[in-house]
């Protein structure tokens, strides 16, 4: 990761963090007026009291470390000052950069941004929104790449069957464990491949990426997309296209593959989302419908794994 970028996502976060934290003074004042007041009798802010508390617990948390630790520095030769060392941009983003702290990243970073309707985006929407989500997950989501880009990206996202990743493939050979088969098997198998054809030639060649490929698998109005039917190439070059797929509600968010076209548009839905891909958006129980997100990424090396973010 360059150095630039590391200072971009640790700036986001700082001011999301800055945010958040006076949120709370504010709220802490509102609430517990009293308690304010009597803060500042004695000279001090709210603000200040949080800065202290947070280096005494930082404190705290760096001295049992120390004590828990398997013998001193100077046991094992070395002198104690070079076991410390201050956190680099890079490691506290690392540090915080679970799927926990991913969802209030995008969620709140989302508020504002999208239409009041569920409706086509503008190119300025498209903009802020692709440019907020490359900021905070460190790859390219983009609504357009080598020229093409769907009829919308942002629409209702309904549940999908599983896809036959081989021909002949039964629902019962369908899933690698029990728990699988009891979360995930009610949906059915479709029977058949998706628009784009199997995923595999048979269950001995079928690799784990595969696997994966059709578990986080979505289908898109590719019938309805720019230049569908006049431009050369499109087949092949939707056919397993990686994107990214986000429930503005939640933050929660699936990197997923097209593989099938769909659904028809009497429906009201523009999307349609394995079983997988609507449990990991929040959107697998009840009617399995809600609206989303759906940008490209541009992963030409292949680096980004499918699956929940």
């Amino acid at each position: 990761m360059k150095l630039t970028t590391r200072n971009k996502q640790f700036k986001f976060l700082k001011k999301h963090l800055e945010k958040k934290r006076d949120q709370l003074r504010e709220e802490f004042e509102e609430k517990q007026s009293e308690a304010a007041k009597w803060v500042a009798t004695r000279g001090l802010k709210v603000a200040d009291l949080a800065q202290k508390g947070a280096k005494t617990v930082s404190a705290g948390i760096a001295a049992g470390t120390l004590l828990l630790s398997v013998g001193s520095a100077t046991d094992r030769g070395i002198e104690p000052a070079s076991e410390t060392r201050k956190l680099s941009e890079g490691d506290y983003l690392a540090s915080v950069k679970s799927n926990k702290d991913l969802q209030p990243l995008i969620k709140e970073g989302l508020a504002g941004r999208l239409p009041t309707s569920v409706r086509p985006l503008n190119e300025s929407e498209e903009k802020g929104i692709t440019n907020l989500l490359t900021e905070i997950l460190n790859y390219k989501v983009t609504a357009e790449l080598d020229g093409n880009r769907l009829n919308r990206n942002y629409g209702y996202i309904g549940g999908e069957q599983h896809l036959a990743r081989y021909p002949g493939e039964t629902l019962q050979a369908h899933f690698n464990t029990i728990e699988e088969a009891k979360l995930f098997g009610a949906s059915g198998i479709a029977g058949r491949p998706g628009a784009f054809g199997y995923f595999a030639y048979g269950s001995n060649s079928l690799t784990n990426k595969e696997v994966k490929m059709e578990k986080y698998y979505v289908a898109v109005q590719t019938f309805a997309s720019p230049g569908w039917g006049t431009k050369s190439g499109l087949v092949d070059w939707y056919k397993f296209r990686k994107v990214l797929v986000i429930n503005p509600r939640t933050g929660q968010g699936v990197v997923a593959t097209i593989a099938d076209s769909g659904p028809a548009a009497w429906t009201g839905k523009s999307f349609g989302g394995s079983p997988e891909v609507m449990h990991y958006l929040g959107l697998g129980e009840g009617a399995r419908k809600g609206d989303v997100l759906l940008f490209f990424i541009d992963d030409k090396n292949d680096k980004i794994s499918y699956g929940a973010i």
